[in-house]
């Protein structure tokens, strides 16, 4: 009974430190948000999900304070998605004030 346990308490481990890696490796390419949209036909979605989220990267990200880079990531999300089966959850014409 001791040998499963431990087998399995080592397989736990051994995933635990890879999704580290996998994370530190991430973060070593560059910054990577997750913008969220919602789908545009939600008939189309079948039970899925009725809001998808886009990758956007943001070159210098690093650099940026927090305030900078919200407003950045605010301005992504007030441009629209770049998928055409997504639309915006904020109303056109909407604008950011600074």
């Amino acid at each position: 009974m001791k040998r499963p346990v431990s087998l399995l308490l080592s397989t736990v481990l051994l995933l635990s430190l890879a999704g580290c890696a996998y994370v530190a490796a991430k973060a070593q390419e560059g910054e990577s948000y997750a913008v969220y949209y919602e789908e545009k036909d939600l008939g189309g979605a079948g039970g899925g999900d009725a809001v998808r989220a886009e990758s956007v990267s943001l070159p210098g990200a690093e650099d940026l304070t927090t305030q900078q880079l919200a407003e950045a990531l605010l301005s992504r999300l007030l441009s629209g998605p770049s998928d055409d089966s997504l639309q915006s959850p904020v109303p056109a014409n909407t604008q950011l004030l600074s």
